[in-house]
């Protein structure tokens, strides 16, 4: 939406889209992502070490489970408005900088999901930072979340 709006960054933005009736936690999807990341940086020529990974309710179940899955192939996730639960393998994203976004009144999503993940990833001594809203629906979240500039330079610091 930022992007369609006009808004100029300095980096590339690829947004795959689940096929109905899928998820992106199932190992099939999740090895489809990760295979579509690399394909892109190779065709495209990007530096392995910069690509970073984010993605809004659904796909920030999909951030969640690829980051977790590939920890190898990002320097940063964020996941906005997710209801991934599975704390299990959460570590393996403990040297990647984590930025997690949520709600407390998302009427989809409850918030205790990501205060668990982010708890777990700072007990694995993980780099993670949370910004809880509390008055942001659903959806507000990802216009909220977006549209924050200070998001975009953290991206690019933490991928230089």
């Amino acid at each position: 939406m930022e992007i369609e709006n006009g808004k100029e960054l300095r980096i590339a933005v690829v947004s795959p889209q689940c096929p109905f009736g899928q998820n992106w936690q199932t190992e099939e999807m999740i090895e489809r992502l990760s295979q579509l990341v690399s394909e892109v940086v190779t065709q495209f020529g990007f530096d392995l070490e910069r690509v970073t990974l984010t993605g809004f309710s659904m796909g920030g179940d999909g951030a969640w489970a690829l980051g977790i899955a590939h920890p190898e192939q990002f320097k940063a996730v964020v996941p906005v408005a997710s209801w991934y639960a599975k704390t299990e393998n959460i570590c393996n994203l403990m040297d990647i900088s984590v930025w997690v976004f949520q709600s407390t009144k998302d009427e989809v999503v409850a918030s205790r999901f990501a205060k668990d993940l982010v708890r777990t990833l700072e007990l694995c001594g993980g780099n993670v930072k949370m910004t809880l809203f509390f008055d942001a629906d659903h959806t507000q979240t990802s216009i909220l979340v977006y549209g924050r500039d200070d998001l975009y330079t953290w991206l690019i610091q933490v991928a230089k």
